[in-house]
């Protein structure tokens, strides 16, 4: 039936065959008879009179290049060397049509989803400024069109330039066309040396202002895209700044709080880069400050994965970037960056690194301990806890500030028996520490406030029970440091 349609001499069936084959070659191993014949309908229509014929069997070919090695028959080849170049010239100068006919502009980007996994083509393509206007432009203005498998082919090609994937995890409807590719394109590398640079290009051409424009669609699909687009666009530091000023993060923040799992991940990872590499206040200017909150919940979600995902946030400079939050009037910044915080120290790594990178860090926390928001106070006092059970050194600097001891008796006095717990294991850790710090806290009198606690009859028991059990710490600190003062004057 397809043969005989395709011989007919009539425009409509010719578009039919087109389509069909176009469809019917998505899965190669269930279509291995029907490509081979494929290929001589479709290059025998492509020398159609017709423009709207020609541009369908041309996508048609360009989806049959991907296909090559998954044959049956390793002998056959379909096009010769080079063939995918020329495709995707042919897709070019449909898509820049002058005449700017709609059809032909639809199916040519189909055509370039496709060839786009060829690195010869991704760099050629890069290259010709008007070919990626034209389908930057293209994807703007099919965004509230019905029929958006044009704008999913625009996103595709985008994500295809900028190896906006990983190897295992590919958006489905492109899992089986990537493994073909990997076997038929000679050095083909998901992660390209070419790829940072074609990332730059597409920023300065005013494509993360198309993407902004698409963030807020309703497909999830294409959200996803869009997401990982912004991610990989992120990843060189000098691009970020065309990021900020063309809308990407009130878009990205759009992206990581609704959409696909993947996508809001991917997403969120960009939010770090862009909070990262430049001040909050000026990565999110203006109105987006009113946003940083929701920021803050991206990070704390992104911090929740694991502990590669905290130590990479670290690396990325994350603690110079959000304490300015600390200092911030709005009490739901501090929150949330005190949050942050204690969520990256469930790395001990990372509570080590945070005192080592900057020891006078210790004094933003020990300062909001005397907040009279509750939520605040519990925050950082659950931040000091963390820091030092992890790091020695913050013990000894927490006792030489100046309001050490005043923030150490504020949580200790606490209405709140979950803000005196805290408090505890502050000292307590201090204590374990050194033997100098021990005995300092014990003339300073905060064992008094211990004994008292422990022996309260309104105190909550597990807040007696770990003032006894740090009392137990002094009391073994104080027979260490009696026994060393014996033996020197032995000696």
């Amino acid at each position: 039936m397809i043969l005989a349609m395709a011989k007919a001499d009539d425009v409509l069936q010719q578009k039919v065959v087109c389509e069909c084959i176009v469809a019917a070659i998505t899965k190669c191993k269930k279509a291995n008879k029907f490509i081979l014949g494929g290929r001589d309908i479709l290059q025998n229509l492509y020398y159609s009179k017709h423009d709207s014929i020609r541009i369908r069997a041309l996508v048609g070919l360009c989806k049959l290049t991907i296909f090559e090695n998954g044959l049956c028959s390793p002998t056959i080849k379909l096009f010769p060397y080079g063939a995918t170049k020329k495709l995707s010239k042919i897709c070019k100068r449909f898509l820049i049509n002058p005449k700017k006919e709609k059809d032909m502009s639809k199916w040519a980007i189909k055509g370039l989803s496709y060839l786009t996994f060829d690195d010869d083509v991704k760099d050629e393509l890069i290259e010709d400024q008007q070919a990626i206007r034209a389908m930057i432009e293209l994807a703007r203005s099919n965004t509230k069109t019905d029929d958006q498998s044009v704008l999913y082919a625009a996103l595709t090609t985008l994500v295809n330039l900028c190896n906006a994937y990983v190897e295992q995890e590919h958006i489905p409807e492109m899992i089986e066309l990537v493994m073909f590719a990997k076997r038929y394109f000679e050095g083909y590398n998901l992660f390209d040396r070419n790829a940072v640079g074609r990332r730059s290009v597409l920023a300065k051409a005013g494509v993360i202002s198309a993407l902004a424009s698409l963030a807020e669609m309703d497909s999830q699909n294409c959200k996803e895209l869009i997401a990982r687009i912004f991610n990989m666009i992120c990843c060189p530091r000098e691009v970020r700044e065309i990021v900020v000023q063309q809308g990407g993060p009130k878009a990205l923040l759009l992206l990581a709080l609704n959409g696909t799992d993947k996508g809001k991940k991917e997403a969120s990872e960009a939010l770090v880069l862009l909070g990262l590499n430049k001040h909050p206040k000026i990565a999110f200017p203006g109105q987006m400050m009113m946003e940083n909150s929701a920021t803050l919940l991206v990070l704390c979600d992104l911090a929740k994965v694991n502990g590669s995902m905290r130590e990479h946030i670290c690396k990325e400079g994350v603690f110079q970037k959000i304490e300015a939050f600390l200092n911030d009037e709005d009490n739901g910044l501090k929150c949330g960056s005190l949050t942050l915080i204690n969520l990256l120290f469930l790395s001990h790594e990372v509570a080590v690194q945070y005192f080592e990178q900057d020891n006078s860090r210790v004094k933003h926390p020990m300062l909001l301990c005397k907040n009279a928001n509750v939520l605040i106070s519990l925050s950082a006092a659950i931040a000091l806890m963390m820091v030092t059970e992890a790091n020695k050194g913050a013990c000894k600097q927490i006792y030489d500030s100046n309001f050490c001891l005043e923030s150490l008796r504020f949580l200790l006095t606490s209405p709140y028996s979950e803000v005196q717990e805290k408090g505890i294991l502050i000292v307590t850790n201090m204590i374990r520490s050194t033997k100098d710090v021990a005995a300092k806290l014990v003339r300073k009198g905060i064992m008094k406030l211990l004994t008292v606690l422990s022996k309260s009859d309104t105190a909550q028991n597990k807040v007696k029970d770990l003032a006894f059990l740090a009392l137990e710490e002094a009391a073994e600190r104080r027979e260490e440091r009696r026994e060393a003062i014996i033996g020197r004057d032995k000696t």
